[in-house]
């Protein structure tokens, strides 16, 4: 391999950000790596605050979640986690809801 054919596929190899945004959702984000990581960390934040103090905190945790999920694998897991956690909670509040009645 000559190195004109090596530089020729450096080139065309795909950036990290393009590779982990393929991962998570299929398609390129037209934001920043550090403005996604830096909003989805806000996000985050916000939703635990939520916990403690009135609003959405889980909700805003998931959503957060999501955002960060396009860079950070670990957060891509989190979220399933958060995710099957609301789940659960919903089916024990109908569960509940239906023995009442």
């Amino acid at each position: 391999m000559t190195t004109e054919h090596l530089h020729a596929s450096l080139a065309q190899a795909p950036t990290e950000d393009a590779t982990a945004s393929r991962r998570a959702g299929g398609r390129a984000s037209r934001l920043p790596r550090w403005l996604r990581v830096s909003l989805g960390a806000l996000v985050v934040l916000a939703g635990v605050a939520m916990l403690v103090l009135p609003g959405p905190g889980l909700v805003a945790i998931l959503f957060g979640l999501k955002i960060l999920a396009h860079d950070i694998p670990v957060a891509a897991r989190a979220e399933h986690a958060v995710s099957e956690r609301i789940k659960l909670g919903a089916r024990k509040a109908r569960a509940r809801s239906r023995r009442r009645h």
